[in-house]
């Protein structure tokens, strides 16, 4: 049986009547920091991490399991960074494996479920504690997205928004460089103003789901569970109350979503692809080593199952 770990967090609060709430108050969320872009010169999105800007910024690390044993040490370091100008969020993550030749990727159209290894990036950029956008990418570069809504307890999967990310195989294991618009985003004010951020990684091989903050399966909802990302100063955008204009990356006709799910969207029926816990078939497809791959370019392959 396939099981996606977010939806599994989900159910677990489900079957013990847990209802979502937002943080408690006095409780502080971990923080880090995003550096502007400003004097740094621009990030060029291929998956290598060597920009300038990178080597300054702060480093978030310190990921724990919530897959297989939760709280415990993730089997394998992950790290990621924070960068932003005035248009874009920028995350470059390392997410190290000691054999990368197992890393698993496989090619799938965008959305589409696979038992890959995934790293997601979680953004309440409301900040409300029960809203969250997902940005996902594979070693194979397929993206997904989705919005998440009551403290992550219900999902629109036909949320599309318009990002980017590359990704690339390397000697330490693989990496992805993601481009997050905010004007595909809705925050509330100008100036300083901090988002919840979570970043979840899948190991597929080891059925592992390691994320930062720890997202524990005592708490009661997953958005409440967020850390807290800050040092972004910016202005509203232009479509931030109204809904995204959205496009897949199969360049699908464009469609209209809303901005706060209908209510016939409701607790995932279904795991998201993104953290699928299933061992992957052997023989699995892969790109060749420091090879980058771009999500926004590459062409989206029919899945073979």
């Amino acid at each position: 049986m396939i099981t996606g770990s977010l939806s599994l967090i989900l159910l677990y609060l489900a079957s013990f009547h847990i209802h979502p709430e937002a943080a408690p108050a006095g409780n502080t969320p971990p923080t880090i920091e995003a550096i502007s872009l400003n004097g740094h010169g621009p990030i060029h999105l291929d998956g290598i991490i060597s920009e300038p800007v990178w080597q300054n910024a702060k480093v978030m690390q310190g990921f724990l399991q919530w897959e297989p044993n939760d709280g415990a040490p993730a089997s394998y370091k992950t790290e990621a960074r924070f960068a932003y100008d005035g248009a874009s969020l920028y995350v470059a993550v390392q997410a190290f494996d000691p054999e990368p030749s197992k890393i698993v990727g496989h090619m799938t159209r965008r959305d589409a479920h696979s038992p890959s290894d995934w790293i997601s990036i979680m953004v309440d950029s409301y900040h409300d504690h029960r809203t969250a956008y997902e940005f996902a990418v594979n070693p194979a570069g397929v993206k997904r997205d989705r919005y998440y809504f009551n403290d992550g307890h219900g999902e629109d999967s036909s949320w599309d928004a318009v990002w980017d990310a590359a990704v690339v195989r390397n000697t330490e294991g693989w990496a992805a460089e993601f481009r997050i618009p905010f004007s595909q985003l809705r925050f509330k004010s100008k100036g300083n103003t901090d988002f919840g951020i979570a970043i979840v990684r899948n190991i597929a091989r080891l059925n592992e789901t390691s994320c930062w903050p720890h997202l524990s399966k005592s708490a009661s909802g997953i958005v409440s569970s967020f850390g807290d990302i800050k040092g972004l100063e910016l202005t509203r955008p232009r479509n931030a109350s109204r809904p995204f204009p959205i496009r897949s990356a199969a360049s699908r006709p464009a469609r209209r979503a809303p901005a706060i799910p209908s209510s016939r969207a409701g607790t995932p029926k279904h795991p998201p692809d993104w953290t699928s816990s299933m061992r992957s078939p052997p023989g699995s497809p892969s790109p060749e080593p420091s090879t980058p791959i771009s999500a926004r370019s590459k062409r989206i392959l029919p899945s073979s199952t």
